[in-house]
């Protein structure tokens, strides 16, 4: 029952978040979407090191998770509307937040319920006006989500099993903290 719960919350979302795709608001040449992909489109001037992205380029601090996960869509996937690139990046961690929220919820509460609380994290109008700007906090909020589905398996005793849950929770969390500029607000939760 739970599977085909997953299955259905994949396809409402992924259909629901295609059209955000194609609704994009591309706010100008002076915009952080831009000069982010700026960023990754000159990933091969990074040299041996990715951090090397914050040499003489603008607004990739603090969002090193995201530009690198640029560089790779643009060099692999390149769409033929640059922004479109920026937006499918953003769009994925919505779409995987949703699904997490669901697993997350499941943990506690019975599959319906956990359903009701994925439709009223799916329709929340501020994800949408992320993803159509192209904004890194739903990939933020995607690694926040994945750190705490990974601490909440773990159980209280000293396992081998626990210490990769614990150490997968770490890595996610510390991911999370560089993938946007705002996902500080996400530590004093966690």
């Amino acid at each position: 029952m739970t599977l085909l719960i997953v299955l259905l919350i994949l396809i409402i979302t992924f259909s629901l978040y295609c059209k955000v795709l194609f609704l994009n608001s591309f706010d100008g040449l002076r915009s952080d979407a831009k000069k982010q992909l700026d960023v990754a489109s000159k990933y091969k001037d990074w040299g041996k090191w990715t951090s090397n992205m914050h040499n003489n380029f603008d607004k990739s601090a603090m969002k090193d998770v995201g530009v690198f996960l640029l560089a790779i869509v643009k060099n692999y996937l390149n769409f033929s509307n640059s922004f479109f690139n920026v937006i499918f990046v953003s769009t994925t961690g919505k779409i995987l937040s949703c699904l997490l929220v669901f697993l997350i919820s499941s943990l506690f509460l019975d599959p319906f319920l956990s359903f009701l609380i994925f439709l009223l994290y799916i329709f929340s109008f501020w994800s949408f006006m992320i993803c159509s700007h192209g904004g890194f906090q739903t990939l933020a909020t995607f690694l926040f989500l994945l750190a705490l589905y990974f601490f909440l398996l773990a159980d209280s005793g000293f396992s081998f099993v626990n210490f990769f849950l614990f150490f997968f929770s770490g890595v996610f969390f510390t991911l999370m903290n560089f993938a946007s500029a705002s996902a500080r607000k996400y530590n004093i939760p966690f």
